[in-house]
């Protein structure tokens, strides 16, 4: 996985990647991709993420030049078993 960015606290690590949010469970060790991402355009290159209270800010550039955007974690849920998509987790014990 290569041009990526992820923040962490001590209970879930965030990805992104390809424009899709990850969740790590870092205490049950399961993967999970939200549902609802951050509703930012197609990011070019490199671009930082910051976890800050229950808010993801994402700071890079994309077609209309050097933004910030934020996902508010509260409202973005994740992709469960039986949902119309596939279920992203990953199990490793």
């Amino acid at each position: 996985m290569s041009q990526h960015t992820a923040a962490a606290n001590n209970q879930f690590m965030y990805v992104l990647y390809e424009d899709k949010v990850y969740r790590y469970d870092i205490n049950n060790q399961v993967w999970h991709r939200l549902k609802k991402s951050l509703k930012a355009p197609k990011m070019r290159g490199q671009c930082t993420m910051q976890l800050l209270d229950n808010y993801l800010y994402l700071f890079g550039s994309n077609e209309e030049g050097t933004q910030l955007f934020r996902l508010n974690l509260e409202k973005a849920w994740l992709w469960l078993p039986g949902d119309n998509t596939g279920d992203y987790s990953v199990s490793f014990t």
